[in-house]
């Protein structure tokens, strides 16, 4: 796995992930919306701590840099 994220995309990741976990802690909601609340801020702190996003790789997405190599893989693969 290539890191295909930058680090504002990472940071802004990881505050709304511990946002998002946070709130599920705090509030009194009931167990459904706690759960996806809690599904969605684990994914992102998981894809904000890893450095990968598996929804860019489909499209073709790429914030690391543009001197990364990740974009340029991807599409000397396409080629």
């Amino acid at each position: 796995m290539n890191r295909n994220m930058g680090s504002v995309d990472r940071y802004i990741r990881f505050i709304l992930g511990m946002a998002l976990l946070i709130n599920v802690a705090i509030l009194d909601i009931s167990r459904v919306p706690a759960f996806i609340l809690a599904l969605i801020g684990a994914v992102m702190l998981v894809t904000s701590i890893t450095g990968f996003c598996p929804l860019y790789v489909p499209l073709k997405l790429c914030t690391h840099g543009e001197d990364c190599g990740c974009c340029k893989e991807s599409e000397a693969k396409v080629e």
